[in-house]
């Protein structure tokens, strides 16, 4: 059995998978890591949901909900706002797989620009100068 530690490959988000004990299959410590039904790595349970019966990582939650922000920002825990925090400054916008036709990527929107509208705390990834006043003109810092 050989032990290692990794990263998530699936973005280049840089979210550690550790460990994984490799026996063949990869399989995880199941009093601290939780597999995702949809992509099926292994993470650590914090960046894990349980929705009855599945567990999924915040990147199939975030990307597969991604059209419907209300259902899942927050819903189960972790905001949007979380998510792009904890994943967004090693997120490879060249290697994210979310960016198709079915699904799309908070972080790559973010990274490159986009201000993401209708999420819970904005405040806590957007500076002032993104939130308009009651006049609808953007705050000048």
């Amino acid at each position: 059995m050989e032990s290692k530690i990794r990263t998530c490959d699936c973005c280049g988000c840089g979210v550690v998978i550790s460990p994984i004990v490799s026996i063949g299959l990869d399989h995880g410590n199941t009093q601290t890591q939780s597999r995702c039904s949809i992509c099926g790595l292994w993470y650590d349970t914090f960046f894990c949901i349980k929705i009855t019966p599945d567990v999924m990582c915040w990147h199939c939650l975030f990307g597969i909900n991604h059209e419907k922000k209300d259902k899942c920002d927050g819903v189960y825990g972790p905001t949007i706002s979380d998510y792009i925090i904890l994943c967004v400054k090693d997120h490879d916008t060249t290697k994210c797989p979310r960016t198709t036709n079915h699904v799309g990527c908070f972080l790559c929107e973010f990274k490159i620009g986009f201000i993401i509208d209708g999420i819970k705390h904005p405040e806590l990834i957007y500076n002032k100068k993104h939130f308009p006043k009651n006049d609808g003109l953007l705050i000048e810092i």
